[in-house]
Parts: C-alpha cells; sequence; structure tokens
C-alpha cells in the first residue's frame, strides 16, 4: 500500500512542477573566442576566461551601433 501511495505522489509531484517551453535565450547560446563578433546582439559576449561554455554575458556593445533599450533589457549603451 505505501508503495501504491509514494507512487501516486511521485505522479502528482512531477504534474505540479514547472514546465519550460521557452526557448534559451540569447545568453545561452554556445560562446567561442570571438562570439562577440558571431552574435551581432549588443548584449552578447562570452563570460571573461570561458570561451568552451555554453553561458554568455550581457555586454552593451556601443561600437556595433545596433544597441536599444529592447535588445539590452535594462542594460543602455554608454555614451562615448
Amino acid at each position: 500500500m505505501f508503495a501504491r501511495l509514494n507512487t501516486v505522489i511521485l505522479l502528482v509531484a512531477l504534474m505540479l512542477s514547472p514546465i519550460s517551453t521557452d526557448d534559451k535565450d540569447d545568453t545561452q547560446k554556445k560562446c567561442c573566442a570571438d562570439c562577440d563578433k558571431l552574435f551581432k546582439y549588443c548584449c552578447i559576449q562570452c563570460a571573461l576566461n570561458d570561451t568552451e561554455s555554453e553561458v554568455c554575458e550581457l555586454n552593451c556593445r556601443i561600437d556595433l551601433g545596433i544597441c536599444s533599450h529592447e535588445k539590452c533589457h535594462i542594460y543602455v549603451c554608454p555614451r562615448p
């Protein structure tokens, strides 16, 4: 009886757990040595000293000339 109860509790817990259907956002793209050139978004750049991970950090890039509040979320391009 306890085994059946544990199974029911497990099934209920699985049904209540959040299911993510969102695609990975741009900050999760594969990084490489020049990812800021490959991904033409103003806020994508490889994390420092970590060129092989899939984690990128937000970095507004004024030199690309495409920075905007929409692309950088709360990050805005600094004035030169």
